[in-house]
């Protein structure tokens, strides 16, 4: 479930028994329920929608004529600002300064992840990355269509777009910083979540597609228990907190407020606190027909290790030194951009180094036998990811025209 709330995409109408049911809702020219609310009181009507944060579009969740909600806004609401080009920032939110990940679940747990999503997760990556950061997004490096299965803007960000272009005002309830430190309160809760497992969240998956497209709310229990503590934590303390904040705002009319959809939900819901705060709800429909889209998966499927080969640690440093010795020497990129003392610099690379070649230990040749070229290229691209990736972080790149470059790059994949 903790999974479930992170990419959520789940909502409530303040009357499910009154839902159409799935049959009714796909039926042409049916009214089916939206994610969307407007919310009124003294003659003041406000819109709130409730956002699947990936997979769905905004067209598909704002139709006309209902997307004049947002497009005549007098300001706007969202959860956090997305539209963050700055990779230093991106990575402080991400990376974990604490013990790495090796060193937090067992062998077999960590080699387990890490051949699971070699192809798009470096080992050193994966050993800082925030633990609540890579369990929320394990279901989508571990499905067949990795992260091709997500396109386009999540509908949060759409939003934010859409109101900039429009001179809307545009204001957050909170700051990324805030929701990384709250989810970074989970982390063990996160950790307990990875590891072999065959379990592809089918029942969760679903359940958020039929809410997300189709607003049905009949699997909301697959998602979201009563007196779970987390929902409390992730959903009904942060309601609360938004409503000072909220309230005012509201009280005007003219306001059009996006956040996740789970917040909608249940007796500490956005759409509860504000109905006992004298709000007339009305839950607003559709004719369109619902798009065929599904959500990503929600839960990783990752098969067990494959058995330790034999001296595989001593096989690890005899690859990394050799390797990390090179990449550290004298005007190599690695110590002009990212780290000059050699020392340093070649310690941090083999350690890496070492966990590359257990990430792909599965590969690794027969006693006596060369690695292939294409294992060695691989292992070239894994070893120095961490170290790059933390320079950038600690706004720790070197000067000149290459690193330059590199920042550039680097800005520029962020962006997309």
């Amino acid at each position: 479930m903790l999974l479930s709330l992170l990419v959520l995409a789940a909502c409530a109408s303040k009357n499910p028994d009154a839902m159409p049911s799935a049959s009714a809702a796909a039926s042409p020219g049916a009214e089916r329920p939206l994610l969307l609310w407007r919310v009124e009181r003294d003659g003041h009507a406000s819109h709130l929608l409730g956002t699947c944060h990936i997979a769905v579009s905004l067209d598909d969740a704002l139709p006309k004529p209902h997307d004049a909600a947002l497009a005549d806004a007098r300001i706007v609401y969202t959860e956090a600002a997305l539209d963050v080009d700055d990779p230093a920032r991106i990575v402080r939110l991400l990376w974990s300064d604490g013990p790495g990940l090796s060193t937090r679940i067992s062998d077999d747990r960590w080699r387990a992840v890490a051949i699971a999503v070699r192809d798009t997760l470096p080992a050193p990556l994966l050993e800082h990355l925030e633990p609540w950061a890579l369990a929320s997004i394990l279901p989508m490096l571990t499905s067949p269509a990795g992260l091709g299965a997500v396109t386009g803007d999540a509908m949060d960000l759409d939003v934010q777009k859409r109101a900039k272009a429009r001179d809307i005002p545009l204001a957050h309830v909170e700051t990324l910083e805030q929701q990384a430190g709250m989810l970074r309160e989970w982390n063990d809760s996160f950790l307990a979540t990875l590891g072999p497992s065959e379990d592809d969240g089918a029942a969760e998956s679903e359940a958020l597609t039929a809410l997300c497209m189709r607003g049905e709310t009949e699997g909301m229990d697959v998602l979201v228990q009563p007196g779970d503590p987390t929902s409390e934590a992730l959903l009904g303390a942060r309601n609360r907190a938004w409503m000072p904040t909220l309230a005012p705002a509201l009280a005007g009319g003219g306001v059009f407020v996006a956040v996740g959809a789970a917040h909608m939900l249940g007796e500490s819901g956005l759409l509860a606190l504000l109905e006992a705060d004298g709000y007339a709800i009305t839950q607003l429909t559709t004719t369109r027909a619902p798009s065929d889209a599904r959500m990503p998966p929600a839960s990783a499927r990752i098969a067990p290790a494959p058995p330790v080969p034999a001296n595989l640690d001593a096989t690890a440093t005899a690859i990394a030194a050799p390797l990390a010795a090179a990449m550290c020497a004298d005007g190599q990129v690695m110590r002009t951009c990212f780290e000059p003392d050699a020392a340093r610099c070649t310690e941090r690379l083999t350690t890496d180094g070492e966990l590359c070649v257990r990430q792909f230990a599965d590969l690794l040749p027969a006693a006596g036998e060369r690695p292939s070229a294409s294992l060695n290229q691989r292992l070239a691209g894994c070893v120095p990811a961490g170290l790059v990736v933390e320079a950038v972080g600690r706004d720790r790149v070197g000067d000149g025209p290459i690193c330059a470059m590199l920042k550039t790059a680097m800005k520029g994949a962020v962006a997309k």
